[in-house]
């Protein structure tokens, strides 16, 4: 079960991301790739399967009105460490 780390603001990065997705995987949103937390890639994606975090400290970059949209839970530096630890590959977008 991969865990994929995104860190750019890139759509097309998230997109391909999701692409390679499987059931198991997790995705953290981490640096800029924190404003793709209110994407409608995220939002109408089918990943019911797929958990999908965003670092605390990257809040600020995502809207208010949409922080919570697509994204499972808020995780900080520590959750992030335990993910890496139970998720191989690590996978860095």
């Amino acid at each position: 079960m991969p865990l994929h780390l995104i860190t750019t603001q890139q759509p097309q990065q998230l997109k391909d991301c999701l692409s390679n997705c499987n059931c198991g995987d997790a995705i953290v949103l981490m640096s800029e790739a924190a404003a793709l937390a209110a994407s409608a890639i995220i939002t109408t994606s089918k990943l019911s399967n797929i958990e999908i975090y965003q670092l605390e400290k990257e809040e600020e970059l995502t809207p208010t009105r949409d922080r919570h949209r697509g994204i499972s839970r808020k995780i900080d530096m520590a959750e992030l460490v335990n993910l890496t630890t139970q998720h191989n590959p690590i996978v860095s977008w």
